[in-house]
């Protein structure tokens, strides 16, 4: 889908800028494939991960309870002045939190420590059977991005935002929206 490489690229161009980020994944770690794990010691020390994939086991009380996501985040942001946090593969959880909760959490996530300096990009995987609660996930979010792979070639194209009238048309490259976000 491509949301692996937005995210990496969002992680890396706050890093370039000297900004802290942090990247809580729902999906078991790519470590081994993923360059953003080998990063330079000067570089390693402005990204913090949290694997979030080892909550996600059926009797893991934390997967169920989005409270404790919350928490675990302010608590993160209290301790460091993350500039960036890309919360990965969030539609993991779509199947276990209400509609409800979903959005509250995500106001919630605008209260974090230091929030009026952070930038948060939620990636979820696409399935028609969520297509409703992207539908309101569309009204509590800036910017909506696409992403797409034809014939190896990687695309993003910007769904929805709140500051521009809503366009299907606007082909954009992940550099060119990681300005924009």
């Amino acid at each position: 889908s491509g949301k692996s490489n937005i995210t990496r690229q969002f992680i890396m161009d706050g890093i370039k800028k000297n900004q802290r980020s942090l990247l809580l994944s729902f999906e078991t770690p790519k470590e081994k494939l993923d360059p953003i794990f080998r990063l330079k010691s000067d570089a390693q020390s402005l990204f913090h991960f949290c694997d979030a994939s080892r909550w996600t086991h059926i009797n893991d009380q934390p997967w169920r309870n989005i409270d404790f996501i919350y928490d675990y985040l302010s608590n993160e942001c209290e301790k460091f002045p993350f500039n960036r946090i890309v919360i990965d593969s969030f539609s993991n959880g779509f199947a276990f939190w209400s509609l409800h909760d979903i959005l509250k959490f995500i106001d919630l996530c605008r209260s974090l420590p230091n929030a009026e300096n952070q930038c948060v990009l939620w990636t979820i995987n696409q399935h028609p059977s969520i297509e409703t609660l992207i539908y309101h996930l569309a009204h509590v979010m800036d910017i909506g991005l696409k992403t797409a792979v034809d014939d190896g070639n990687f695309s993003t194209k910007v769904e929805f935002s709140k500051w521009q009238s809503y366009n299907n048309q606007i082909e954009k490259t992940p550099t060119d929206l990681i300005n924009v976000v």
